[in-house]
């Protein structure tokens, strides 16, 4: 059954004891701990919410575990978003709750990753690795969030199909060499996809990303052909299924939205997009795909965000990528960890594609045209979103001539 708690309201104020479990690595200052944190219960009854979590007492707290403690909670309006915050006092009662097998070893996996990152690379490198692999980016400087940022590169940042993609490839292609039969093979990757879904947090790119990769194993297991639109739509169901207001949340708009784009870019014909040699046909692809990002998220990046970032079709074309490349050293990184020489060896290499990709960042932030402040209203949205549904049928009706479909047919795909 979907959730029954209650979600804060725009402008709350609570003060009591909570309930809320630890969701990102804290952070550790002078004078407090800085975390974000899930509200399970706030005053003995059920509260549904994500905040950020300013703690200033000396109970130094772990990722991926629950306490109960006294706190004082608010919400607030800011730039169209509801922001929240709890607040946790130097000498506040606190009590840690039973931890669950499976938040051990999320925990013990997440502090062994973060640490092999600042044994064998450079801070800015692994506090990067921290970010773009654990989907920590509190961890990055503000100079470089802020460099993605105006630069429209921060979807590399968030944890999506690419990272949830190499995951499924990497653990396949070492369960094939140690010779484990398909099925299982399979089966075990899928697993090793959901494990690492939960160990960077339940946010809708990742989830989406996830639950895409469980419907198209599933569909390899049964043998049937996979169906890239009901596998979307199936994975949005089962989100809003078991939280029905994430229907209002703007990193699953932007993440559905983006992968919408694609597929209805894909299912117009006649494009040629996978004719010449190998590499020309991956950077048509890359550019097409992110072509279709642009046309597809800008006015709601315009919405939240009020920027537009005309350069990023552009710019994926060497991050993408730059980016796989980094994901699938990563990879070898930590296989090689065991290894202090080897480690040394690929943690050089990864420290050497990081930074590479901080810099493209930083050149595309500083061009012309790269982050444009831009402002629409929700009726410019909703036109345009209109006007983009129309043009699609009239592209499929031109590109496709030759089949004869009818127009509710073509709209509809």
């Amino acid at each position: 059954m979907p959730s029954l708690e209650r979600v804060p309201s725009a402008k709350e104020k609570i003060e009591g004891e909570f309930v809320f479990k630890v969701r990102s690595i804290p952070l550790r200052n002078d004078r407090c701990q800085k975390y974000y944190a899930d509200i399970i219960t706030a005053r003995g009854r059920p509260l549904s919410c994500k905040t950020a979590v300013n703690d200033y007492s000396r109970v130094n707290k772990e990722f991926l575990a629950t306490y109960r403690s006294e706190g004082n909670f608010s919400s607030h309006f800011w730039k169209n978003r509801i922001c929240r915050r709890l607040w946790i006092r130097k000498k506040a009662g606190q009590e840690r709750l039973p931890d669950g097998l499976f938040d051990r070893m999320a925990g013990k996996t997440a502090f062994y990753l973060k640490k092999i990152y600042r044994d064998f690379l450079d801070q800015t490198s692994g506090r990067f690795m921290a970010a773009v692999f654990l989907g920590r980016r509190e961890f990055l400087p503000p100079e470089v969030r802020a460099g993605f940022r105006e630069a429209g590169l921060m979807h590399l940042l968030a944890i999506s199909g690419l990272h949830m993609g190499l995951v499924t490839a990497v653990l396949f292609c070492l369960l094939k060499f140690l010779r484990v039969k398909y099925r299982p093979r399979l089966i075990i990757a899928l697993l090793g996809v959901g494990f690492y879904a939960f160990l960077v947090g339940a946010q809708p790119a990742n989830l989406r990303a996830a639950l895409m990769c469980a419907v198209f194993g599933l569909t390899f297991l049964l043998k049937r052909k996979p169906q890239p639109f009901n596998a979307l739509g199936l994975s949005g169901l089962i989100l809003l299924f078991f939280d029905p207001l994430w229907l209002a949340n703007p990193g699953f708009q932007l993440s559905y939205s983006a992968v919408l784009s694609i597929f209805l870019g894909y299912r117009v014909r006649g494009l040629k997009l996978f004719s010449g040699p190998g590499v020309l046909v991956w950077i048509k692809n890359i550019f097409f795909s992110s072509f279709c990002v642009f046309i597809g998220i800008s006015p709601l990046t315009a919405y939240y965000f009020e920027q537009m970032h005309f350069l990023t079709v552009f710019s994926n074309i060497l991050m993408i990528p730059l980016f796989t490349a980094v994901i699938a050293v990563n990879f070898i990184f930590i296989m090689f960890s065991f290894s202090p020489v080897l480690a040394l060896w690929s943690g050089t290499l990864l420290s050497f594609l990081a930074r590479a990709c901080i810099r493209l960042a930083f050149f595309s932030a500083g061009l012309p045209l790269s982050a444009v402040k831009v402002k629409i209203n929700i009726f410019f949205l909703i036109g345009y979103y209109s006007l983009i549904f129309v043009c699609f049928g009239l592209l499929k009706m031109i590109f496709n001539k030759g089949e004869n479909l009818p127009l509710k047919k073509i709209l509809i795909g």
